[in-house]
């Protein structure tokens, strides 16, 4: 779903004929790699000179190899359903899209994309939101370092008469942490370079063989689940005593978190694609928030990643 008039008066995309090649461009990519063996039929629009103009612009930017034997044929749409169906369909999205419809039509239209659309792109993405960082202050630092430290504190208060192994290992840990910051630096961090200076601190507590994985998955993690903010970062671990550490935390999930849903959206999408939407590897209910992440990610990298469109497609 494209739409011309919200593109850059002064790009390239703002001929017509530039639009519709780049469009239909990104439509047939996506079928080129995900079919092994696709035959596409389009509606042979315009004159002569823009359909060789244009049929040279499909076959240099999306070239079948020694895999892929798709061909790509314009033809006449007086003489296919086919291409008759998909005016009808575009011209109904058309409608939608500029509100010349009712409610009634937004509905049923909505509902016969849910069980026949392999997938739905949007291009420009309809809104995005902007939103201006914010300010710290000394204030704000002090807030979240009394803060921190207070959840830290508490938690080994709350548990120390708790003698789970895990527990103690986590008191352990957190009590390093916390006189790391209040006597040694409170700017830096505790390094974990293989974990090396928190596993020595732990072992002196009577804990042995502590590997780097138990600290950060019986340790780190289920701190982090009980409300204690223990920020980390390439430099390791730390009590945040100011704002800048919780940047550099929300830099490091970001990108963690980030890349991973990225990944599994894109094997998803293939795969929808290439089985006729019989295989959604997300269906069921085990995994409705990494369905809506991954939703909410898409539309992002689509906003993010909008082109220039300023000089990038051929002279129409």
């Amino acid at each position: 779903m494209c739409k011309q008039r919200q593109n850059q008066k002064d790009g390239g995309l703002q001929f017509k004929k530039s639009f519709l090649k780049y469009v239909n461009g990104k439509l047939y990519n996506l079928l080129f790699s995900s079919y092994s063996d696709i035959h596409i039929i389009a509606d042979e629009y315009g004159s002569e000179e823009f359909k060789l103009s244009f049929k040279k612009y499909i076959d240099k930017n999306h070239k079948p190899d020694i895999f892929y034997q798709s061909t790509f044929d314009l033809v006449n749409s007086k003489k296919e359903v086919l291409v008759q169906l998909s005016d009808f369909i575009v011209g109904t999205i058309n409608k939608i899209y500029e509100e010349k419809s009712s409610g009634e039509l937004n509905e049923a239209y909505i509902n016969f994309l849910s069980q026949k659309a392999l997938s739905i792109d949007e291009w420009p993405t309809k809104y995005q939101a902007y939103y201006t960082k914010d300010i710290t202050t000394d204030k704000f630092d002090q807030l979240i370092y009394e803060y921190a430290l207070g959840k830290a504190e508490t938690f080994i208060e709350n548990n120390e008469k708790n003698h789970e192994y895990d527990i103690q290992l986590q008191i352990a840990t957190l009590r390093h942490l916390v006189f790391h910051s209040r006597m040694i630096k409170k700017n830096e961090y505790v390094k974990t370079t293989k974990l090396i200076e928190l596993i020595e601190f732990i072992e002196k507590y009577g804990f042995k063989d502590v590997k780097s994985f138990a600290v950060r998955s019986k340790v780190i993690a289920p701190l982090r689940d009980s409300d204690v903010i223990v920020t980390s970062s390439n430099k390791g671990y730390k009590i945040p005593c100011c704002y800048t550490d919780m940047e550099e935390f929300v830099e490091r999930v970001n990108s963690i978190v980030t890349p991973l849903l990225s990944r599994l959206g894109k094997a998803r999408k293939s795969l929808k694609i290439v089985s006729k939407d019989e295989i959604d590897i997300l269906k069921g209910p085990n995994f409705p928030h990494l369905v809506s992440f991954i939703d909410v990610l898409e539309q992002h990298i689509k906003t993010k990643n909008k082109p220039d469109n300023k000089g990038a497609l051929p002279n129409p």
